[in-house]
């Protein structure tokens, strides 16, 4: 995709939203790693420096939101806006409520289990498995008498798991943490797309029908990734594996509409979304995408990690694509989610707006 491309998503400024009085759909739940947890991240690692500042605080210092990576609201948090949800609570939160969904996913986590540090990432079986337990915890409340008296529910109802959206966005850890991605690219992309069809199928099976998948953005341009480079530039040893990983979602999607009826599937193509906001920054109402908003040093400003002493944060991080060495800027997540909802040109085959909200909307 090129720069037409590029302009014709940043130019979708139109967005339906709902409201938490009436949202589209009933409940949002979210399975992946740090682009889409919600504060699991924390409360597995209270040194996690998503806790606070700088994370979630805008440059005017008002704190936004914490456990996240960002400095505000990722992609979810905007999705769960646009659809009239609140924000998802992380589903490690203590009396935690999540009558409107649950947030899953988790920092550092893959899709395989053996990617990340097990102390502080739940990898995506264990998020399934934490779904299942939830799918359970629902059914128990609902048939006893706490759910009367609860002025504000904390489970979903049994008949809002069918109805409601799944997110999973998971992969780009399995990327960075394996030698495999480099030496057999072909072999390790079918491994974790097998680990993820798996997750989707479990989630099928518990009445999961409507899933929004998210390919792994190009982690080879990611700054963090890019200091590996002499001159700053995209890291090419990981640029063949990040390509093909990306390009298993497509047939992924397929394979699984097929197989699981009355399910739908949408494919938001987060690799070129990325990568032509990298190429053609100004199309997407961007100024810089090269480098990291908070950081310090070298090319592409991670030297110093985001949070650590001597750590700067850029002027105005809604020009920046990224925020950190790996993460992007609210900025940036809420045209990604922007263009999930109601765009023509990185979702498909349609976007949220018109598969979901559209349907409902008219009764079908």
């Amino acid at each position: 995709m090129g720069q037409a491309a590029a302009t014709n998503a940043a130019a979708n400024g139109f967005v339906y939203k709902a409201s938490t009085a009436y949202p589209f759909l009933p409940a949002l739940f979210v399975f992946g790693d740090s682009l889409v947890d919600t504060g699991n991240i924390v409360l597995l690692d209270p040194r996690s420096s998503a806790k606070g500042y700088p994370n979630g605080v805008t440059p005017g210092g008002r704190l936004n939101v914490t456990g996240r990576p960002c400095n505000g609201p990722n992609t979810v948090d905007y999705l769960a806006e646009f659809l009239g949800l609140p924000f998802g609570d992380p589903i490690l939160l203590p009396g935690g409520n999540f009558f409107y969904g649950a947030n899953f996913a988790s920092a550092g986590s893959g899709a395989l289990n053996s990617t990340g540090d097990p102390k502080t990432a739940i990898p995506l079986y264990n998020q399934t498995q934490l779904f299942a337990k939830l799918v359970q915890d629902s059914a128990a409340y609902w048939s006893s008498a706490a759910a009367a008296a609860d002025v504000t529910p904390r489970f979903p109802r049994p008949d809002a798991f069918a109805s409601a959206l799944y997110v999973f966005a998971t992969g780009g850890n399995d990327l960075k943490d394996a030698v495999r991605a480099l030496t057999d690219p072909a072999g390790f992309a079918q491994a974790v797309l097998t680990s993820i069809g798996t997750a989707v199928t479990e989630t099928y099976a518990l009445g999961a029908r409507s899933f929004l998948l998210s390919n792994v953005p190009p982690i080879d341009c990611a700054p963090a990734v890019r200091n590996l480079s002499a001159d700053g530039a995209c890291f090419a040893p990981l640029a063949a594996a990040v390509q093909t990983l990306s390009a298993g979602f497509d047939p992924l999607v397929q394979q699984l509409g097929a197989a699981l009826p009355n399910a739908t599937f949408l494919l938001a193509d987060l690799y070129n979304f990325t990568r032509d906001a990298i190429g053609y920054p100004a199309a997407f109402g961007l100024t810089v995408a090269d480098r990291a908003c908070c950081g310090g040093g070298g090319p592409a400003n991670v030297v110093t990690p985001c949070g650590s002493p001597g750590f700067t944060v850029c002027d105005d991080p809604n020009q920046s694509l990224f925020w950190d060495g790996l993460h992007g800027t609210t900025a940036f997540y809420r045209l990604v989610a922007r263009e999930i909802f109601a765009g023509s040109t990185y979702v498909r085959p349609h976007n949220l707006l018109d598969a979901f909200v559209r349907t409902k909307l008219l009764g079908g």
